[in-house]
């Protein structure tokens, strides 16, 4: 007869859970592109005049704003749509001075409609929108160049 081993009772074991878990949050957030505005340098010294002079230019496209003050311009939701699917825009515009000017930063959000199964539909982040952005600076450009 073979005699039993004696069991001691080792270090607590600790739960781990499987690296698979973390792989799909890791390329979740890899996969979004990082949120960046675009620059545009005016020759407007004072940044609260360089931002009043851009409300004449984006009128059309932006009619209203949230907030304006000496460094920020922040529109409110305007509907639209985006390759045929309904969305919200909203236009961040901040201003700081650099060199004899201002730089401003324009930035346009985007709220799109967002369905899961056993609910409404709402609206939830969708990043921004870039072509709608370079517009925007385009538009910018044209209108402080022919008032400058």
């Amino acid at each position: 007869m073979v005699p039993k081993k004696a069991t001691t009772p080792g270090p607590a074991r600790r739960f781990h859970p499987p690296a698979g878990l973390f792989l799909p949050v890791l390329l979740f957030a890899c996969a979004l592109p990082p949120v960046q505005s675009l620059p545009l340098h005016v020759p407007i010294p004072d940044t609260g005049l360089a931002l009043r002079s851009c409300l004449e230019a984006i009128q059309d496209h932006f009619p209203r704003m949230a907030s304006l003050s000496e460094r920020h311009l922040v529109s409110t939701w305007v509907s639209g749509d985006r390759s045929g699917y309904p969305v919200r825009r909203r236009l961040r515009i901040a201003a700081r001075p650099e060199g004899a000017g201002s730089r401003l930063e324009v930035m346009v959000e985007i709220l799109r409609v967002g369905l899961t199964p056993f609910s409404s539909p709402r609206w939830e982040k969708g990043g921004q929108d870039r072509e709608m952005e370079e517009r925007i600076v385009q538009l910018l450009r044209e209108s402080l160049d022919s008032g400058v």
